[in-house]
């Protein structure tokens, strides 16, 4: 007889909410950590989440949409002009 409580817990319940990783990447976009190298101002942007998993993807997808967002903002303050 197996034991259960020793087996792996795949429980989807018990992982963080995907909308913590989507704000954070949509935060990292709009709040961005500059650094100066030679003199040359640099946006560091890093994903905290291991590459290729669910955490990485969609910290991906809310640092997209604050990337297209903004420019949709620039765009309509273009046309404006």
């Amino acid at each position: 007889m197996i034991n259960k409580k020793k087996m792996p817990s795949n429980d989807h319940r018990k992982w963080p909410p995907l909308k913590l990783q989507y704000q954070a990447g949509y935060k990292a976009f709009i709040l961005p950590k500059i650094k100066q190298v030679n003199g040359v101002s640099v946006v560091m942007a890093q994903c905290p989440f291991p590459i290729g998993s669910m955490a990485e993807k969609e910290w991906q997808r809310g640092y997209n949409k604050a990337y297209f967002d903004s420019l949709g903002k620039r765009h309509e303050t273009n046309a404006r002009h």
